[in-house]
């Protein structure tokens, strides 16, 4: 089997930013009460041109999985294809020509219960359809198997690829690697091509012809991921791209494409951003691009991305990133979905799980629950509200935001919460303020203690305006007068990992506090034996750092001087041995994916330096310390777990696999 690896050249070219121009306009179009998956699966939209396309939904009571189909831009939709329950998981389709519907994934049979869990034995399917979703063919493969990857190149050509896997009673099913099931007649035949390695796992396929085709693997028992290519259809295989941290490459034909690769910080290296790539010689040499930047979010990063040409591509990801570029890669311009109102975007977790852009005017994109569609209408870019805090007093604030190219002036509004706190758009139909401004801040009158706040904010130019901007504008004033703020950690940063024997934590002043506690542990509450618990009247102390057992920590500080106690402010941070010459970056281990995550996690153990000793129970906490999930083990040896959270409020969630814990968000 011929193999070799092609020397990657990294080309560093000026892209810019694109701020001053208008942007496209973004409507919701499908605003259903369904519940679109999430994009822990591979692929759930698709579209052939600026009409046609089809999407992977589920229903919000939990009675089955459907495939919607829409003929006019997203007017309307039609249900094509519903499962009975969800006995069926539908992973990824495909809409490679007129008429042609695929749709992969598995069906599982049940087994038993042990200890509340419930467990199954998967096979194999694939749907699919030759007249638009009129009538449907359904396609089972062997048992213990599951389709997650499928790609047509035309109406009857195209690539799968299949996973063995395991059940309660057969825990010993050996894996052997992916297996991909090639086909030109539909998958009426198939042909098995075995992968080069053994213990291939697929995440991603390219099928250019019958004969070439470019797939994304990783070795079960490593970590580093690569892109291979073949020629000759399995025959042979060339190593395309090492890829240890890209999330997807797409392809605009054999020679250019655009990558996707995660990297850390070189502020800190614990948090991550996306550096965006693009090759224009087949993999060869790679031009580095772009990497979206936010100041407020410290995950900003993509996750899906959709070219209409070479010039004309989507990123988009966490916190509702989309960006745009007309020229190749060479400027970037940020667009605005929707923000405030019904069909809007209000969460400050929201992500943008898949984009599809069939066309150079046209593209999709789905949003949490909703469905958005690019118009060809263009707007002013949205502005940004700056926070200022999430508890405040009523008493002269001040409120300001970004500024927008273009804009004469700005309105702003203010508008109290309901008496459950819940965000509706219908609040703004009485504000206590509603204003235009043509500065970049006003200071608010005097408001009520113990009320929360909703604002928002637009941009008004000549005859054009952007959209609302609400986001960060959530805010509740002190519950009286004798109200006392926490302080505010200075020292450490969040996530930065201490290389010192000692730590110095240091943190804002609150006015009339006479004695400061803080306390630190080494899980995420505190409910246990607290690892150090000090006072003191400074605004700042010094502590012997902690045992180097365990990789992260977590400090809170309050002030508490017995007659003034404030709530607790928190801080996490990380630790790394003194003695190291270089700043290693060790993880605990654990991967939770996705994260955030709105329906189900996967939770992945080490494949090296996990200990039995440390077990396989899962538990899940809230910020309280509450146990919310208690997995126990299974006795499997399965390094991954997936687990249903759509029941839990949205927050913040620790995961706690022996010493181990990762913090992962529901949304």
């Amino acid at each position: 089997m011929k193999n070799f690896v092609l020397c990657l050249m990294l080309i560093i070219i000026s892209t810019t930013v694109a701020e001053s121009q208008l942007v496209n306009r973004w409507e919701a179009v499908d605003t259903s009460s369904r519940n679109y998956t999430d994009y822990m699966r591979t692929k759930i939209m698709d579209a052939l041109d600026k009409d046609k396309l089809i999407s992977i939904d589920s229903e919000v009571s939990n009675t089955g999985w459907f495939v919607k189909y829409s003929a006019d831009g997203g007017t309307t939709f039609e249900t094509i294809l519903q499962t009975e329950s969800f006995q069926y998981e539908l992973n990824s389709l495909s809409f490679p020509a007129e008429e042609h519907f695929y749709i992969a994934g598995d069906t599982s049979e049940y087994l038993t219960s042990v200890s509340y869990n419930s467990y199954f034995k998967r096979t194999a399917i694939l749907f699919t359809s030759f007249d638009s979703g009129e009538n449907w063919n359904y396609i089972k493969f062997d048992s213990n198997s599951i389709i997650k990857y499928i790609d047509m190149a035309s109406a009857k050509l195209g690539v799968a690829a299949i996973m063995t896997v395991g059940n309660y009673y057969n825990s010993t099913v050996e894996y052997n690697g992916d297996t991909l099931l090639w086909t030109d007649d539909g998958f009426q035949t198939i042909q098995k091509i075995p992968l080069p390695i053994e213990k291939l796992t697929v995440y991603a396929i390219k099928v250019f012809d019958e004969d070439n085709f470019v797939i994304l693997v990783q070795k079960s028992s490593e970590s580093i991921r690569k892109y291979i290519k073949t020629t000759d259809r399995g025959e042979t295989w060339v190593d395309f791209a090492e890829a240890p941290n890209t999330r997807i490459i797409e392809f605009i034909d054999q020679n250019i494409a655009y990558k996707i690769d995660d990297k850390r910080k070189e502020s800190n290296p614990d948090q991550w951003e996306t550096l965006v790539s693009k090759t224009t010689d087949g993999g060869n040499s790679w031009i580095e691009l772009f990497t979206p930047t936010n100041p407020k979010w410290t995950d900003y990063r993509v996750v899906t991305i959709s070219c209409a040409d070479e010039d004309n591509v989507l990123i988009a990801g966490i916190n509702s990133m989309i960006y745009k570029t007309t020229d190749g890669g060479i400027s970037w311009l940020q667009q605005n979905l929707p923000n405030g109102g019904n069909g809007g975007v209000d969460m400050e977790y929201d992500a943008v799980r898949e984009i599809i852009y069939p066309e150079k005017d046209a593209a999709y994109a789905i949003v949490g629950r909703i469905m958005f569609k690019m118009t060809d209408e263009m707007n002013l870019q949205r502005p940004y509200l700056n926070y200022f805090g999430y508890s405040v007093s009523p008493i002269d604030i001040i409120v300001n935001w970004t500024s927008v190219e273009g804009a004469k002036s700005y309105r702003y509004q203010l508008a109290k919460a309901t008496s459950n706190n819940v965000y509706s758009y219908d609040v703004f139909n009485n504000p206590v303020l509603d204003t235009i401004v043509d500065n970049l801040e006003i200071i608010l009158p005097e408001l009520d203690y113990d009320q929360c706040y909703y604002a928002r904010v637009k941009a008004i130019g000549d005859g054009i305006e952007s959209d609302w901007f609400i986001r960060a504008s959530h805010f509740c004033t002190f519950d009286d007068e004798n109200y006392v703020l926490a302080p505010i950690f200075i020292k450490p940063l969040s996530g930065e990992r201490i290389k010192t024997s000692e730590i110095e934590f240091v943190w804002t002043s609150v006015p009339n506090a006479e004695m400061y506690e803080l306390q630190i542990n080494n899980m995420p509450y505190f409910q246990s034996t607290i690892l150090a618990d000090e006072t003191t009247a400074d605004t700042s102390i010094i502590i012997p750092t902690p045992s180097y057992e365990n990789v992260n920590f977590y400090a809170r500080v309050r002030v508490n001087d017995g007659n003034i106690i404030s709530d607790w402010s928190y801080l996490t941070f990380k630790l790394a041995d003194p003695t190291s010459v270089e700043l290693n970056i060790v993880e605990d281990g654990i991967s939770i994916f996705p994260n955030p995550a709105m329906d189900y996690i996967t939770i992945t153990k080490p494949s090296e330096g996990f200990e039995p000793s440390e077990g396989s129970e899962i538990r899940i906490y809230n910020t309280l310390g509450e146990c919310v999930i208690n997995l126990p083990s299974t006795g499997s040896g399965s390094d991954n777990s997936r687990i249903d959270i759509s029941h839990l409020p949205r927050g913040v969630y620790y995961v706690r696999i022996g010493i181990r814990t990762q913090m992962f968000v529901k949304m």
